[in-house]
Protein backbone atom coordinates (compact mmCIF):
# COMPACT_ATOMS: atom_id res chain seq x y z
CA UNK A 1 0.00 0.00 0.00
CA UNK A 2 1.45 3.67 -0.48
CA UNK A 3 1.49 5.26 3.10
CA UNK A 4 1.27 8.39 0.91
CA UNK A 5 -1.88 8.56 -0.64
CA UNK A 6 -4.70 10.19 0.80
CA UNK A 7 -8.48 8.42 1.71
CA UNK A 8 -9.66 10.78 -1.17
CA UNK A 9 -7.23 8.61 -3.69
CA UNK A 10 -8.02 5.99 -2.73
CA UNK A 11 -11.92 6.67 -2.76
CA UNK A 12 -11.17 7.95 -6.15
CA UNK A 13 -9.64 4.53 -7.66
CA UNK A 14 -12.27 2.89 -5.18
CA UNK A 15 -15.05 4.07 -6.87
CA UNK A 16 -13.76 4.34 -11.02
CA UNK A 17 -12.89 0.32 -10.15
CA UNK A 18 -16.59 -0.32 -8.86
CA UNK A 19 -18.16 1.80 -12.07
CA UNK A 20 -15.87 -0.17 -13.99
CA UNK A 21 -17.09 -3.41 -12.35
CA UNK A 22 -20.99 -2.19 -12.78
CA UNK A 23 -20.22 -1.47 -16.68
CA UNK A 24 -18.27 -5.05 -17.63
CA UNK A 25 -21.58 -6.48 -15.50
CA UNK A 26 -23.99 -5.16 -17.44
CA UNK A 27 -21.99 -5.34 -21.07
CA UNK A 28 -21.78 -9.42 -19.70
CA UNK A 29 -25.78 -9.41 -19.09
CA UNK A 30 -26.26 -7.63 -22.54
CA UNK A 31 -24.20 -10.89 -24.49
CA UNK A 32 -26.10 -13.19 -22.02
CA UNK A 33 -29.14 -12.86 -22.47
CA UNK A 34 -29.54 -12.78 -26.47
CA UNK A 35 -27.41 -15.87 -26.72
CA UNK A 36 -29.35 -17.35 -24.34
CA UNK A 37 -32.56 -16.60 -26.13
CA UNK A 38 -31.31 -17.46 -29.84
CA UNK A 39 -30.19 -20.60 -28.55
CA UNK A 40 -33.67 -21.27 -26.32
CA UNK A 41 -35.03 -20.69 -29.50
CA UNK A 42 -33.11 -22.53 -31.68
CA UNK A 43 -32.06 -19.85 -33.84
CA UNK A 44 -28.65 -21.05 -32.92
CA UNK A 45 -27.76 -24.24 -33.36
CA UNK A 46 -25.87 -26.33 -30.29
Amino acid sequence: MNATMTLEEYKMIFYLDYIYRLIARFVGLIVTIPLLCFLLNGIIPY
